[in-house]
């Protein structure tokens, strides 16, 4: 078998498997050529998805994605599995091609252009601020495919508002005594089903997830899905993701810097991850393994063991 008929075998394999295969991602972390690209995803997709007018706009976002991104922690490997992870959750869900081209363009370009900082510098926080760098920048390039005929003016203009809005929320960060953009999109959610009314939002672009249900449902996908890698697959990839946030946030300042240690993965679990099973797709298929890793950060607490 070829490389390249790996890697198709083995996206296939991981997106419409019922388990969670808690090896694979740690292994394309590890492979000579760096694992899948997020153009690699394209193949797996064509065959339902190529006829689609948002595909030009997948397959951009995919090239863009795969741009050289050196963050320890927001660069090309988180990408790649915040993507494959919401292929999965894409797949339980029996999507419709929009609503999964709409969550692979999403996750594909959720931070796009990162910087390697949070939304708070130099002491204020600036809620979305990475999240808004990210669809601009991305925009800059994506508008081309408009310009060159290959996405109508009419469909780019529609996309560009259901993008910003999932882009959007997918920051978990808050000022002290408020509410993340996230937590605003599970009471939205919430609202959708009859708990609840809709909040405020701090910001138009947040607006259509409270017009759109399916959309507000793309939404929490794609922020689940960003969360999964860190928390959900298995406890040695939450130590390997504990490693590249401590290395990216080292680079700030010493007060920024979030140790690797199982006490900050069991604040990200239990505060960032809350609501990570609100949906009954995510709670199908990565309860059995966040428990997994929330046990075993329990257990390495209570030894006093650190990652590093």
């Amino acid at each position: 078998m070829d490389q390249s008929t790996k890697i198709q075998t083995q996206i296939k394999e991981w997106v419409e498997s019922s388990y969670v295969q808690s090896d694979l991602f740690a292994a394309w972390r590890m492979a000579n050529d760096g694992g899948p690209r997020l153009q690699d995803f394209l193949p797996y997709l064509a065959s339902r998805c190529a006829d689609h007018p948002l595909w030009p706009i997948a397959c951009m976002a995919a090239q863009l994605g795969d741009e050289h991104h050196n963050n320890p922690f927001h660069g090309n490997p988180h990408f790649r599995e915040v993507t494959a992870t919401g292929l999965k959750l894409g797949h339980a869900a029996n999507m419709s091609v929009e609503r999964i081209l709409m969550l692979f363009i999403a996750t594909s370009l959720h931070d796009y252009k990162h910087d390697g900082k949070g939304n708070t510098v130099d002491g204020v926080h600036e809620p979305m601020r990475l999240e808004r760098q990210s669809w601009e920048e991305a925009e800059k390039r994506l508008i081309t495919l408009v310009d060159k005929g290959l996405v109508s003016r009419n469909i780019y203009d529609d996309f560009i508002v259901k993008f910003r809005a999932i882009i959007a929320v997918t920051d978990v960060t808050k000022p002290a005594g408020g509410t993340s953009p996230a937590e605003l999109l599970v009471k939205i959610y919430d609202a959708h089903n009859g708990e609840g009314v809709f909040p405020e939002v701090p910001d138009d672009v947040m607006m259509p997830l409270i017009e759109d249900r399916e959309l507000c449902e793309v939404a929490m996908y794609a922020e689940a899905a960003d969360l999964i890698p860190s928390a959900a697959i298995c406890p040695e990839h939450t130590r390997i993701t504990s490693f590249a946030v401590e290395d990216e946030t080292a680079l700030q300042d010493e007060k920024s810097k979030i140790p690797a240690t199982p006490a900050s993965a069991e604040w990200f679990i239990d505060n960032i991850c809350k609501n990570l099973l609100k949906m009954p797709v995510v709670r199908q298929m990565f309860e059995q393994s966040l428990e997994v890793v929330k046990a075993e950060t329990a257990k390495d607490k209570a030894a006093g063991l650190t990652y590093r």
